[in-house]
């Protein structure tokens, strides 16, 4: 993958009308992947008020690094001889989400490439409509179950005819992408959801996400990272994972549209 260059700020969120579909952990691998390994300026606005579970994500992953010396070497390495240090993770509710952006890009001499914002679960909270928006692009993670393949179907079709088709916002398009797929699992929701794409205006992505424990798997005290708010997901756990590919064909829709 090649560092593209982003002339301004490019709002992104992983959106879902459902908890436990992923849109937290594909921000933080998609951000760190960026930010560390292709060299982009990224920062995480956590709209997840009150737990704020990035954040919290952020100062587990760094409670972790006095315990192992492979990690102080890591993150001391890529501080001083890549000199990419941590990309900010703020806290904000739902209605001060957008001012706390502007405050951050305020505060860099250098502007932002891509400003992720991680939404709350559901578009029923006070101003989570509003937020969504301001975003530039929308992707949602799906999973191959009829009750959460049909809860962000409608999540979907609520910004299509809310938002896009009215004009309203920034949104230039939403995409979705398959998350957790077990390659011998045989299910007609596959199929029939990408008929429901094509009819409604959605974009589905090629890059299907397998099914592995490893999407579980925070910092620890081995000599390897999946998902790290610090560190960009270790070379070997990385391949397998299709996360290079998602990230590569998320710029290429953000590069192309």
């Amino acid at each position: 993958m090649k560092k593209k260059s982003v002339k301004k700020p490019v709002y992104i969120s992983f959106g879902t009308q459902k908890g436990g579909a992923g849109k937290s952990s594909f921000t933080i691998l998609t951000a760190s992947l960026l930010h560390y390994k292709l060299g982009y300026n990224v920062a995480v606005i956590d709209c997840d008020y009150p737990q704020y579970s990035l954040a919290d994500m952020r100062t587990r992953d760094l409670a972790q690094v006095p315990k192992s010396e492979w990690l102080k070497g890591v993150v001391y390495n890529q501080y001083t001889t890549n000199n990419k240090k941590m990309y900010p993770i703020v806290g904000a509710p739902v209605t001060e989400a957008m001012e706390a952006a502007e405050r951050l890009e305020a505060e860099l001499s250098s502007a932002y490439d891509f400003i992720f914002f991680d939404l709350p679960g559901t578009v029923n909270q006070d101003g989570a409509l509003s937020l969504i928006a301001q975003m530039n692009y929308l992707f949602c993670p799906l999973k191959g179950k009829s009750l959460d393949t049909s809860s962000t179907a409608q999540f979907m079709l609520t910004i299509q005819e809310s938002l896009i088709k009215k004009g309203i916002g920034n949104i230039k398009a939403i995409h979705a992408f398959w998350n957790s797929v077990d390659a011998r699992e045989k299910t007609p929701i596959y199929g029939k959801f990408s008929g429901f794409c094509a009819k409604n205006g959605i974009s589905l992505l090629e890059t299907k996400i397998p099914y592995l424990v490893r999407f579980g798997r925070e910092v620890s005290d081995k000599d390897e990272v999946f998902i790290s708010t610090i560190l960009p997901t270790s070379t070997g756990l990385l391949r397998g994972s299709n996360v290079a590919c998602l990230v590569e064909e998320i710029l290429g829709k953000i590069g192309g549209e």
